[in-house]
């Protein structure tokens, strides 16, 4: 079924088959908006990444282009940063081991 190669997990698929016996047309329309939440999702995956892009990026303008900067403010900054660095860390899915 075209579903499973979006990606759709065969439990998801085996549900709402279930919850749409023989009307074929509801179980497609359920189906692809379970597709589009997956998709809305990985969106806000990239979006946190995205985040954890701009925090290194600021970290390293801290330390290379803002040389003036007293010590004791970039060590604050850093510490700001690293705290929001693993916030958004937090929300990144985990891999299966």
């Amino acid at each position: 079924m075209y579903f499973r190669q979006l990606g759709i997990d065969e439990c998801t698929i085996q549900r709402i088959e279930t919850e749409h016996h023989g009307n074929v047309r509801e179980q497609c329309y359920q189906l692809l908006m379970v597709w589009e939440r997956m998709r809305t999702n990985k969106t806000k995956l990239s979006q946190i990444e995205w985040s954890l892009e701009l925090i290194r990026k600021l970290k390293y303008h801290i330390d290379e282009r803002l040389k003036a900067m007293p010590d004791g403010l970039k060590q604050q900054c850093h510490s700001i940063l690293d705290e929001h660095s693993l916030e958004m860390a937090e929300k990144l899915p985990r891999l299966n081991s």
